[in-house]
Formats: structure tokens, sequence, C-alpha cells
């Protein structure tokens, strides 16, 4: 199938010195018809995923023309702001936002200097397409279902987050949102594999996770 590679951007997190780290980035692009409106697509879809899960956690938020924002601190591994075009007013995003120490915005074009308000770049990351010539629905694969109930979330959970991360991170009110698809693979009744796909106008996967089952005893492996 033909794979488009759309660079997703930066994200950008404060630092309690407020130093700065400047990194290069390149643009790798495959079949460059569309990438600009993959990028957008992929922006908007994300900032959804993430305004499910943050809702979860009772903190208000709200999407603007040119971001989604938080107004209280995310949970751990989200941001508290999703940029959806490439050239937001940064004062005024930040006005909408707790931009103290600890604070992280996804900069989705890759597209804006955060170092003169005390931001350093975290991370690159690439947002990878598929585009599916067929829409035809399918069976899952073998040994794959949907999680439905708290005790199956709280397993996928334990299976994705390893021995440190956190947990009550994925809330149960994830399992009643029609946009979303919690994911798990089963071996020996043990979650092996797990993924959440999330759906806007598209539909993405994400928080992937495999678990190594060597011998009798689970060694969790968080992939992504």
């Amino acid at each position: 199938m033909p794979c488009n590679r759309a660079h997703s951007g930066q994200v950008h997190a404060t630092h309690h010195r407020r130093s700065i780290v400047k990194r290069s980035f390149r643009w790798w692009v495959r079949d460059t018809a569309g990438v600009d409106s993959w990028q957008t697509v992929a922006a908007r879809n994300n900032a959804e995923w993430c305004d499910v899960v943050v809702r979860s956690h009772a903190s208000p938020t709200r999407f603007d023309d040119d971001a989604w924002t938080s107004g209280t601190r995310t949970p751990p591994y989200y941001p508290d702001a999703v940029t959806l075009v490439p050239s937001p007013d940064v004062p005024d995003l930040l006005s909408r936002i707790e931009a103290s120490a600890g604070c992280s915005i996804k900069d989705s074009f890759a597209s804006l200097d955060l170092a003169p308000a005390g931001f350093r770049v975290l991370f690159d990351a690439e947002w990878i397409v598929r585009t599916s010539p067929s829409t035809t629905a399918a069976d899952p694969p073998l040994g794959w279902t949907r999680v439905r109930d708290r005790e199956e979330l709280s397993a996928w959970e334990n299976a994705w987050r390893s021995e440190d991360g956190p947990t009550d991170l994925f809330r149960p009110e994830l399992l009643h949102d029609e946009s979303v698809a919690i994911l798990a693979r089963h071996t020996h009744n043990q979650v092996v594999a797990g993924g959440v796909l999330n759906r806007s106008s598209t539909v993405w996967l994400r928080c992937v996770c495999r678990v190594d089952l060597p011998d009798d005893a689970a060694r969790r492996l968080p992939v992504g």
C-alpha cells in the first residue's frame, strides 16, 4: 500500500532552568501530493484524541481555529496544547494554558520558535499515513478483541504502562466514546499487544504496545 510520511513537527516543553535546546530537522516526504493536507488532518485527529483523554480527567478543554488547549495541566504524556495551523499567535496560545514549568505544546507543523518563551524541543516525530484503496470492513485478526469493560481496561493499561508508567491514565469514560476503540490481543488470558483507534474524519492508530512473554513470566514492554 502507498505510504506517506508527513512531518508532525515538534513537542516543546518548559524547563525549570529555562535552558534552550535547538534541534535542526528535515522533512522526509514520500508521494508528496497531499502531504500538507495530511498534516492538517493528522493534527486535528490527534487534538481530538487528546481532548477525549484529557476530558476524561475532568480538565476543561477548548478548540479554537488555531489550536486545541487545556485550561489545566494535562495527564502524563499529553500536551497542554496541540496546534492546528502552522502559525498561531504564540502569546495568545500561551494565555490559554497553564504555561509554568512542565508545560508542553505539540507543534504539529514544526513551525514555531518557542525558545523565547522558555521552551526547549523535547523531541521530533513524524505522522505515518497509510492510504487504503479499500473501504470494505474486515474481521479482526485472530486473537484481537475490543476492550469493553473496566476489568479489561485495567489489564490493558497494566500491559501498556510497563513497571513504572502512570496508572489511571486510560479511564472507563473512553469505553463509552463512540470515536474510540481500544484493542487488545490475548495469549493465555494475558494481554500481549494492544492499540487504540480514534476516528474523526479519518481513523488513526496510537498508543501501540507489545508485551513479551518469556516462558511463564510476563515482561511488559511498551513500544510507544
